[in-house]
């Protein structure tokens, strides 16, 4: 059965931000939405087209609109009320409105663990018995992190907002009551072609569509078209999907089967399966082990207080506060104190600030102008934001090869027709040369001038029609390609009917018929093509007789109409004909890189969500993987950028985020504890409340969220050049759990000394005036201005890669917090605001008295030993491991500027053209691995068994041996 074709090639083409990736409705749960049916013999009789009963649960009919209102087409929305089953045209893919954006996204974000837990505190916080920290220093935090994310959803939205307004303000003429019409058409089934060219016909077209219901597999559609007593087999090439571009059709009618939220592009916009990376669950993990830790603390804690109060606080008379509260409770109350105290182990902005750095990130793929393709304007897409680090730490790529590598674009090198081989250099008269000219397509007018061919004698013989075989060979070529037939009875003009067929020699060998010739021949020079990395394509043919013709379409027929395992059904059918095959022309080859892959369905396209990280090529091939993709760019090469570049330096920044982040939260909460040893565990803070507030969001934030963005051991060259930088990240070296205890130690040695050092400072210290300047309040802002000292110096030996923002951010931190410290600590602020600000102005910030003045430089003296005793270790520590157990990237950085003149050197060097004739192919895909599959790849054995000459079967594949098996 013939019908014309839209050229489709490169029509589904959606805009990235219009159809996000879906899998929910996988194949399972499409089968069981629609009722099993019963299996009809074949031979079984059926009933008339009227009377057969529907099977299928979606009817459309055309032209009339009172059809569709019948209750039978009603569903249940709540209770009594109904409506129709079938959508309007409108698309909604917008989650809010004015007026339920505040609570709705409020419900989504306290469906977090994390907020909801800091929710919790916060309404502790309002209990005076239990908490010594005012309720301002969890909420100021908890709205900041609310509403950046908040911020971040409302700009998405509003995207959402405008796409959704473009498309559903878009004009459309709509057939009613045979009115003027200039709608594009395509042309599907051949009846309505024929029937359905004039606007009458179309008017008082009546055809009943019988089809699967709604669903989001772009790759599938099965139905059925019941008009005039016949019924039509509809499939997957007669629909038009919503969001395609038409090509070469000059005017298409339609009939709409799906719309609105209905059609397969907005049923792709359904729930998507949240991917995680390594880091996201092990981030997890270390999240549950610190409030595992903070639970246990906060319970010694108050285990210490009950000790504390029995022995000593319930006979001190100055610390009576008229409650009478027995040991044990008082401890209970001092746990959660505890909890609200130390809380801030559980870092409220890690999630927000992490989802912060991989938007980034994403941007900066984006962004990448050497993944940028110039030819049709393709930049590199990361279709998420969730999953960059996970790009340094690939180990297996799975590629589908055949339009990915080699983009469907192909150029023709050799071919072997009845038992001889062509496309090596040869006179027209068939002499073999060792270097030859090209063949002149002058003669030729329809030719590609960028073509080029060395064998002359392929083009004498065809030249000359006196090789049939050769004529044959072609002639099929051309037929099995994009020939779209315009006749119904299509034969040879003696009345012959033959089958032609093309096809992986994989797949034709199987359905060969057993006196096919050359059979050997043509496999010896299948190896030769293999060999020489060109990818081949088996030509056959079958003569059928006009009785065998006939049998086989009706059974077409029969299938293409089944009203269940329609698929099935079709590839019954095309086995019984494609069998004792041909092939006397048989293999023609192009030259394109071999890999190991394997060809895959759309389907199974499709669910690369399912992997790790999805990576689409929006190149010629089509649009169905980047529309499942994760990432998409428009050349295979990029994926080296992607992975050993973007990959490698996400998953660098991501770690040292980490790492340094739960250190100076540890570093910061931790003194709490060492206070508690001297105040009764009475759950009392070491810092005044305003730096508590404060410390995350703007005294350290800042240089640790820019080392997560910017920062880069090494350049994007030296990545490239030294593949084995990428190992850590396979290996999970540069994040887990001894790191995780690392940044807990290293945090619990900082938090003694600053700490301790103060304390021993003023514990004994007598002024000029014999005042004491040991007050908690000179006592808590030496403490604090330590820290600060040491967390942004300590960010700043760990950055590798230094800009001008990086610097601002360190010295910026240290400013704001005395800029902020200087007003909070002040008596003015304390006078307007007595009950927030409780620091009176008595510290070595403003007070200006000559006694506090002879104590500056003790005081500041102090910070300078507790920062000096802190980092003097590390540094010490970090220069050993690098002198004397130096990383990969450690050997790369101490040579970096050798290597970057090498690389210029070799740049200066490099030929202007490509190469024949070097003896060695590298692998890209070994990455850090020792050796790659070139070696095999690029030794022509075929895969396919072959029969062996004592009648068994031996694999074409040479035996590995061990040691490069364990390569692989």
């Amino acid at each position: 059965m013939s019908r014309h074709r839209v050229d489709s090639h490169g029509s589904l083409g959606p805009d990235d931000e219009v159809m996000p990736y879906s899998d929910d409705e996988t194949d399972d749960e499409l089968e069981a939405s629609s009722e099993e049916e019963p299996e009809v013999p074949t031979g079984a009789p059926q009933p008339p087209v009227e009377d057969r009963p529907s099977e299928m649960p979606w009817k459309v009919k055309a032209n009339d609109r009172p059809y569709h209102q019948l209750p039978e087409f009603q569903k249940k929305v709540f209770l009594c009320i109904k409506k129709s089953r079938y959508a309007g045209n409108a698309i909604k893919t917008y989650k809010y409105n004015v007026l339920t954006f505040l609570p709705l996204n409020l419900y989504e974000q306290f469906k977090r663990v994390a907020n909801l837990y800091f929710l919790a505190l916060l309404i502790l916080q309002i209990i005076p018995d239990i908490s010594t920290l005012p309720w301002y220093t969890t909420l100021i935090p908890l709205v900041v992190v609310l509403g950046v994310t908040g911020i971040k959803d409302l700009v998405d939205d509003l995207a959402r907002h405008r796409m959704d307004k473009e498309i559903n303000n878009r004009k459309c003429e709509v057939l009613l009551d045979g009115g003027e019409t200039n709608l594009k058409f395509r042309l599907g089934l051949r009846v309505t072609d024929e029937k359905l060219q004039e606007v009458p016909q179309l008017a008082a077209y009546n055809g009943l569509i019988e089809c699967e219901e709604p669903n989001n597999r772009l790759d599938k559609f099965m139905g059925t078209m019941l008009w005039e007593g016949e019924r039509y087999p509809l499939d997957l090439d007669n629909m038009l999907l919503r969001g395609c571009k038409i090509r070469n059709t000059e005017a298409c009618h339609g009939l709409v089967i799906f719309a609105g939220a209905d059609t397969k592009i907005m049923r792709n916009g359904g729930k998507t399966r949240f991917k995680r990376t390594k880091i996201d669950e092990l981030m997890n993990y270390m999240v549950y082990t610190i409030f595992v830790l903070l639970i246990l603390v906060a319970a010694g804690l108050a285990i210490g207080h009950t000790f504390w109060y029995e022995e000593i606080g319930a006979d001190a008379w100055y610390l009576f506060d008229n409650k009478n509260q027995g040991a044990s409770w008082r401890g209970f109350l001092s746990f959660w104190g505890y909890i609200i105290v130390l809380n801030t182990m559980v870092p409220i902005s890690l999630y927000v600030s992490v989802e912060v750095i991989r938007l980034g990130q994403s941007k900066f793929i984006n962004w990448d102008m050497q993944m940028y393709y110039p030819d049709n304007d393709t930049p590199a897409k990361a279709r998420t934001t969730t999953l960059n680090e996970q790009l340094g730490q690939i180990e297996y790529i799975f590629s589908d090869k055949t339009g990915t590598l080699t983009q469907n674009i192909m150029e023709f090198k050799k071919c072997t027709i009845g038992g001889r081989s062509y496309g090596d250099p040869t006179t027209a008269e068939g002499v073999s040369l060792d270097r030859g000219r090209p063949v002149d397509w002058s003669w030729n007018r329809q030719a590609d001038r960028k073509f080029t061919f060395m064998d002359h004698s392929l083009v004498a013989r065809v030249r000359s029609g006196k090789d049939k075989e050769a004529n044959e060979f072609f002639k099929l070529l051309s037929l099995c390609h994009t020939v779209m037939v315009e006749h119904k009875d299509v034969r040879f003009p003696d009345g012959r009917i033959r089958l032609y067929c093309k096809g992986a020699d994989t797949v034709i060998y199987e359905r060969l018929s057993p006196n096919t010739k050359h059979k050997e021949t043509t496999q010896t020079d299948l190896d030769v093509f293999a060999n020489a990395t060109l990818r081949t394509l088996c030509l056959c043919y079958k003569d059928i007789t006009t009785a065998e013709f006939d049998a086989w379409s009706r059974a077409h027929k029969e299938a293409q109409v089944a009203m269940s395992d329609r698929e099935g059904a079709l590839d019954r059918v095309y086995e019984q004909i494609e069998s004792n095959l041909l092939i006397d022309f048989v293999d023609m080859a192009c030259e394109c890189e071999a890999v190991i892959c394997c060809r895959v369905t759309p389907k199974q396209k499709g669910n690369v969500v399912t992997a790790d990280i999805g990576v689409g090529i929006s190149g010629q091939e089509g649009m169905q993987a980047v529309m499942s993709s994760d990432y998409a760019f428009a050349q295979f090469r990029f994926l080296q950028r992607l992975l050993l570049v973007h990959g490698r330096w996400s998953y660098i920044r991501m770690c040292k985020f980490l790492r340094f982040f739960f250190f100076k939260n540890f570093a910061f909460t931790l003194v709490h504890f060492w206070y508690s040893f001297f105040n009764g565990f009475s759950a009392q803070v070491a810092y005044e409340d305003w730096f508590i507030t404060l410390y995350n969001l703007a005294y350290s934030s800042l240089p640790v969220l820019l080392v997560g963005l910017l920062d880069q051991d090494v350049n994007d060259k030296l990545c490239l050049k030294f593949p084995k930088l990428y190992l850590p990240g396979q290996q999970g070296s540069l994040f887990n759990y001894k790191n995780f205890f690392i940044s807990l130690f290293h945090g619990i040695f900082i938090s003694l000394i600053i700490f301790f050092i103060p304390y021993g400072a003023f514990l004994q210290t007598m002024g000029q005036d014999g005042e004491a300047p040991s007050d908690y309040q000179s006592f808590a802002v030496v403490t604090a201005s330590s820290l600060i000292f040491i967390v942004n110096l300590q960010i700043s030996l760990d950055t590798s890669y230094w800009t001008f923002v990086n610097c601002f951010a360190v010295l910026g931190s240290i400013a704001i917090y005395f800029g902020i410290m200087f007003d909070i600590h002040s008596a003015g602020i304390h006078v307007i605001f007595p009950a927030p600000f409780t620091f009176t102005g008595q510290s070595l910030a403003v007070h200006h008295s000559v006694v506090q003045l002879t104590l500056l430089p003790y005081l500041w003296l102090t910070i300078i030993l507790t920062v000096g005793v802190s980092l003097l270790p590390i540094i010490c520590i970090q220069f050993l491991h690098k002198s004397i157990w130096p990383s990969v990237g450690d050997k790369v950085q101490r040579n970096r500027k050798r290597y970057e003149m090498e690389m210029e050197e070799e740049e200066r060097k490099k030929p202007t053209a490509f190469q024949r004739g070097r003896r060695s192919r590298r692998s890209a895909y070994a990455f850090s691995h020792s050796r790659g599959y070139a070696d095999l790849i690029s030794s022509g054995r075929s895969i396919r068994l072959r029969p062996s000459a004592r009648g068994g079967t031996q694999g074409r594949i040479r035996e590995v041996p061990q040691r490069e098996a364990e390569n692989i």
